[in-house]
């Protein structure tokens, strides 16, 4: 199967913008997920895994809006130096004016697919208007403020972009964001990973508008006494060697129902499960789709198939998936 089509479209808010957002696949088509990108990302990071062999078939069946934060766009120019970069919480109340604009009715639902500074935004989206979401699929999230180490870091990078543009300091900050301490071992490909990654920052991401992004997630503040309340279905998702899975852990451990909370912790991956292993998190994400009633005709793979062995059938069709999701994804529960 083909590759859903892409549009793009710019996007002025009365507050903010420009926002470059792709639209990937058919309009009308009734499940809307939603994409936001971490720091050193943007759009690209989302079609590059919805163009994988195990994401295909739920790709055609879904319609994408892939939302780039102001100025992270491939070959973006300077954002003006009068620009007051929005913090996460505007930033997350951008999201019903740009559906807007784009088309979409106030009543569609969505479901929420982020990663990092992007999981973050569409956290707190769902904190804020949760009659919306139907469910969030939620990567390397951190619903903690910046820990002294790693705010200083964050700090240093964004000085530096500033100051000296791409450079090797913030670059070396960034892969151990994504990849994790060891993104220099060549295990399973990380090396090649690695290159496209520098090719990719160097190349097409614009420095003085990256410093200002990471500024705003370095200055993120506390909303993990906020989840505390939310009913809404999520799977979160990290890797066994991720400098951000003890922070996902605490999250999910904060959630107040985890029978309607998923956590994947994905073994031999670091901070980008997309790039690492795009077929576990394929996997889990279906059946996390359909464990909340959506994309019911997609097949399940052989592995999830052979998860199923064993469950009863006097479960409801939800909870059964629900189950089966919990099962494939390795779940810990309290």
């Amino acid at each position: 199967m083909a590759s859903p089509k892409m549009e793009r479209v710019v996007v002025k808010t009365e507050r903010d913008g420009p926002y470059e957002c792709y639209i990937q696949g058919d309009k009308h088509n009734k499940t809307l997920c939603v994409t936001w990108h971490d720091i050193g990302l943007n759009y690209a990071a989302f079609t590059k895994f919805l163009q994988t062999h195990d994401m295909v078939n739920i790709a055609g069946k879904m319609c994408f809006v892939h939302i780039n934060a102001p100025g992270q766009e491939p070959d973006a120019g300077n954002l003006k130096d009068v620009h007051q970069f929005l913090s996460l919480e505007q930033l997350a109340e951008e999201i019903d004016p740009i559906l807007s604009a784009l088309g979409f009715a106030d009543d569609v639902g969505i479901v929420g697919f982020g990663e990092g500074a992007g999981a973050s935004v569409l956290l707190r989206y769902t904190i804020y208007s949760p009659r919306r979401v139907l469910g969030l699929c939620l990567l390397e999230c951190n619903a903690n403020p910046s820990s002294f180490l790693e705010w200083s870091q964050e700090k240093v990078a964004a000085w530096q972009l500033t100051t000296r543009g791409m450079n090797p300091t913030t670059e070396k900050f960034l892969l151990w964001h994504h990849f994790g301490s060891d993104f220099l071992e060549d295990t399973k490909g990380k090396r090649e990973l690695v290159e496209e990654y520098h090719e990719n920052l160097y190349k097409r991401m614009n420095a003085h508008n990256l410093s200002k992004y990471i500024q705003i997630y370095m200055n993120r503040n506390d909303v993990s006494h906020k989840v505390k309340d939310m009913k809404t279905p999520i799977l979160l998702v990290t890797g066994t060697q991720s400098p951000h899975a003890k922070e996902v852990e605490k999250l999910f451990y904060s959630l107040p129902d985890k029978r309607n909370s998923t956590l994947l912790k994905a073994e031999d991956v670091g901070g980008s499960i997309m790039d690492e292993n795009p077929s576990k998190l394929a996997e889990s994400f279906l059946l996390f789709l359909q464990g909340i009633g959506l994309v019911a005709s997609v097949p399940m793979t052989r592995l999830a198939r052979s998860s199923s062995l064993g469950e009863g059938s006097d479960r409801s069709p939800v909870r059964n998936k629900e189950a089966l999701a919990k099962k494939a994804a390795s779940v810990d529960q309290p």
